[in-house]
């Protein structure tokens, strides 16, 4: 069959990072090129309503377009803007977000303000997960290509800090097929280090010599890093063997410790277990938790009602300002993390339970009788009392019907909603629409710099 050759302009990008133009009516997407782009492209698959196509020639380039700094850019799936200039992305990322509070919100012409981005956009992430692999005599520790399962063997990822960058490194040397995956947590107020490797340590041989020397080459990084970067205090405190879903500590001691200084003058230490949910990109993390904290408007006489808490890290950035702190979460390790947290910062006013918000938020709503000590009545009591701000911090999918139910039955007059996908917060937020609440406005955080991914902090109030 022969290739069908079009001329497009580029006028959008996708979910996915592919730039997207039409051709006759149809939808056309394009991998690397960027809105502005006029393009040759030829259609690799089409089907009824669209195609997916090749990019054979830029006919014209778009002022937005850049050079890629990295070289595997064209063939990693790991970041899709990194040829186009950062304010371009900002730009592009509001005009998203408005579209999908728009169109799957109902909300007439929304209030999104522009997005909050990054002073500098590079190294940020203090999470890598790096899938691994062993073929033909080679270890490659990388990023799966695009719309593949094919790993890029990265040997400097621009995105990730550069301690993750050297602990690839080191496991590449290393690995001969034992490990799946690693995944390298970075605490940058602290630089304490945590490894994990999927693996069945019992199967490594080499684990204990590898430790040994990740440990000295962080070491020699600290020792040669600038004062004040993420590396000059950096040191490997933790290493886990995830096997079958268990963590198994092989050594150092249980948790990493991070510490930041937020914009209302708290100075907080944050101990992060393996499996507990740590916001990616820590200096991006403050200016979202400041523009939730201005939404919240606290007083002082207001409980905050913080749902998906994870190990606590929003709540408590808003305690001094708070009557109390309650929060939900289903980890149980993130939980254990959460009331400790509180412990370790001196902090009074808050408690957290353990479970499904969807499950424990509309049984308090219903006034169970709960045993005294209990998380739970104290959850019931202070719907009683009212005054609460919601905080919600659901997954990419979104909140639960029942969830968003019972807070609109507990009559909570103000909802703080950040999400991690524009699509599934516009759901909710027409879900809250119907239950009687009217959206504010919206204010996108750029917490993950040169990828289709944005934060998003909306503010509802009851009507």
């Amino acid at each position: 069959m022969e290739q069908k050759t079009v001329k497009l302009t580029i006028t959008d990008m996708t979910e996915a990072g592919a730039g997207f133009g039409r051709d006759n009516g149809l939808a056309v997407f394009v991998p690397g090129a960027v809105p502005g782009d006029i393009v040759l492209v030829e259609i690799t698959k089409q089907k009824k309503n669209f195609a997916d196509a090749r990019l054979t020639e830029i006919v014209e380039e778009s002022a937005d377009r850049i050079t890629p700094l990295c070289p595997d850019f064209d063939r990693c799936g790991g970041c899709s803007l990194l040829n186009m200039s950062y304010e371009s992305q900002l730009r592009l990322k509001q005009r998203q977000v408005r579209d999908k509070i728009e169109r799957l919100g109902g909300v007439e012409n929304p209030v999104v303000h522009d997005v909050i981005g990054m002073d500098e956009p590079f190294n940020y992430r203090n999470k890598g997960e790096y899938p691994v692999a062993f073929s033909g005599d080679k270890s490659y520790v990388g990023f799966y290509e695009r719309k593949s399962h094919r790993i890029v063997d990265a040997a400097e990822c621009a995105l990730q800090c550069n301690v993750a960058n050297l602990t690839a490194s080191v496991i590449r040397k290393y690995n001969k097929g034992e490990i799946k995956q690693i995944i390298v947590k970075t605490a940058f107020g602290s630089g304490e280090v945590m490894l994990i490797l999927e693996c069945e340590p019992d199967k490594v041989k080499w684990l204990e010599d590898m430790i040994h020397e990740l440990d000295d080459k962080i070491y020699e990084m600290s020792e040669c890093a600038d004062e004040g970067s993420v590396e000059y205090n950096a040191s490997l405190e933790a290493v886990y063997a995830l096997d079958n879903g268990k963590y198994k500590l092989l050594a150092g001691k249980k948790t990493i410790t991070d510490e930041v200084l937020f914009d209302n003058g708290m100075n907080l230490k944050f101990e992060i277990s393996a499996p507990s949910f740590y916001q990616v990109n820590t200096a991006q993390m403050k200016k979202l938790y400041a523009k939730a904290a201005e939404y919240a408007g606290l007083d002082g006489s207001q409980t905050v009602l913080d749902l998906y808490c994870g190990i606590g890290t929003i709540g408590l950035s808003m305690a001094k300002d708070a009557k109390e702190i309650i929060g939900i979460e289903i980890v149980k390790e993130a939980v254990i993390d959460a009331n400790r947290n509180a412990v370790i910062n001196g902090i009074v006013n808050a408690r957290y339970i353990c479970g499904k918000a969807e499950e424990i938020l509309p049984a308090c709503v219903e006034e169970k009788e709960w045993d005294e000590m209990s998380g739970e009545e104290a959850l019931a009591r202070a719907l009683r009392a009212g005054n609460i701000v919601a905080v919600l911090d659901p997954p990419r999918a979104g909140c639960d019907r029942l969830l968003l139910e019972s807070i609109a039955k507990a009559g909570i007059g103000k909802i703080v909603y950040i999400s991690c996908d524009a699509a599934s917060l516009a759901r909710d937020i027409s879900i809250l629409k119907e239950l009687g609440y009217t959206f504010e406005e919206a204010s996108p955080v750029d917490m993950f710099p040169h990828t289709m991914h944005i934060e998003t902090v909306a503010l509802l109030t009851r009507t």
